[in-house]
């Protein structure tokens, strides 16, 4: 006798429709939104932090030291900033994120004061903030530099050559 074969399934060797592609891709994504809101309620029923309480404290201690820093309130957007926090947690641990917010509201490099210190810049840039990082490496000066002194920065360093270029057009 025949083997049955589920109606709709494809044939062997044969591409998958689009679109049952993307209500597969729909479902695991569900599953693991599902696997992960399960975690959670299990911590909390437990009275264990899960990365999204530690994602909400991290943003508030943000807050404190974004109004030392500026002098005014934080206004937050929680769910960009939440989810960001979360995803950093998840990877670095809360007191290694607490860390790099730290050091990434004591930086006075250009793009960062420019932009007030926003949560998505310091989520994007998170990695210039580790507390392993050679500190020396950081702080050398762009490779064309030929300045004495020589350079802090590349934006210090583009300054002055564009300062000479102007001096020399004279």
């Amino acid at each position: 006798m025949g083997e049955l074969k589920p109606k709709g399934l494809q044939q062997p060797g044969r591409k998958p429709k689009p679109a049952a592609i993307r209500k597969l891709d729909d479902l695991e994504a569900a599953i693991t939104a599902l696997l992960e809101r399960t975690q959670e309620i299990r911590a909390l029923l437990n009275a264990e932090s899960t990365p999204a309480l530690h994602a909400k404290d991290l943003l508030t201690f943000f807050a404190q030291q974004w109004q030392a820093r500026y002098g005014t309130a934080y206004v937050p957007s929680y769910a960009k900033e939440i989810a960001a926090l979360k995803r950093l947690v998840v990877a670095l641990g809360p007191d290694e994120v607490a860390a790099r917010i730290d050091r990434y509201l004591a930086t006075d490099s250009g793009i960062y004061v420019q932009a007030f210190h926003p949560v998505a810049l310091f989520a994007a840039s998170v990695n210039k903030f580790g507390s392993n990082l050679n500190q020396s490496t950081m702080a050398a000066p762009p490779i064309d530099c030929r300045h004495v002194p020589a350079c802090i920065d590349d934006q210090t360093h583009t300054k002055r050559k564009l300062q000479e270029s102007r001096e020399a057009a004279r």
